[in-house]
């Protein structure tokens, strides 16, 4: 859930369910198993500040665990630490699809945009093949055929709906997560930093190698977006 409250005029009353945000949820795909849900926050002081104008005013208040759980905050502090590992890799994915699809459609762009010119099948034949190369990534990335309930019971299943499941599976209870769950992340973690440099590949080399093309031809560039700063 959100944690900064909507604006209206008149009373406001805001809950804060002691959550993270969601991490990003795919727009074209199906959620077959696990849950998007942001991590729960672990015992201890925050404050809540109200901004109106100049004016700020804050206040402190405490979670604390629930008593009818046996977890230590050291357990809590575990749990949450790593579903925001799992949260961080699910946004990365979604992020990562976003680029990846835009590269495409500005690909699909240019031989549109050339379909009557002398260059026409040098450029549709260029920006097939790296259309292609980006397509084995993203088909690896999420489900991209996956549209209806339970589709990924007779199709294969990406490392979209694997983080997913395994953020819920860290999420359950109020527990430590547990070696096999380490284990899990690191797995799909390899799996996803192979794809993202395949990717990285594909820009560097094919995309380029585009952009060269199209200069050269004096079309305009495909535009690979600056990658954000590592936080």
């Amino acid at each position: 859930a959100d944690s900064i409250p909507r604006l209206k005029a008149g009373t406001n009353r805001f809950f804060w369910n002691l959550r993270y945000p969601d991490a990003r949820e795919m727009r074209n795909t199906v959620i077959d198993e696990g849950a998007l849900t942001g991590p729960k926050v672990t015992p201890g002081t925050y404050t809540v500040r109200l901004i109106v104008g100049r004016d700020t005013l804050s206040r402190q208040f405490t979670v604390i665990p629930d008593p009818r759980a046996t977890a230590t905050t050291a357990d809590l502090v575990a749990q949450f630490d790593a579903a925001q590992r799992v949260r961080a890799r699910i946004t990365e994915i979604v992020e990562r699809v976003e680029r990846l699809e835009d590269l495409q459609a500005q690909l699909d762009a240019r031989v549109e945009q050339t379909k009557d010119q002398a260059y026409a099948k040098q450029v549709a034949d260029a920006a097939k093949a790296a259309r292609a190369k980006l397509e084995v990534v993203r088909d690896q990335l999420y489900e991209i055929g996956c549209h209806v309930d339970q589709c990924t019971l007779d199709q294969p299943v990406r490392l979209y709906n694997w983080f997913i499941t395994l953020n819920a599976q860290v999420q359950t209870g109020a527990y430590a997560p547990t070696q096999q769950h380490g284990e899990i992340y690191s797995d799909l973690s390899a799996k996803l930093d192979v794809q993202l440099k395949a990717m990285d590949r594909i820009e560097q080399d094919d995309i380029a190698k585009f952009n060269a093309m199209l200069q050269g031809l004096g079309i305009p560039s495909v535009f690979v977006k600056p990658k954000p700063p590592i936080s």
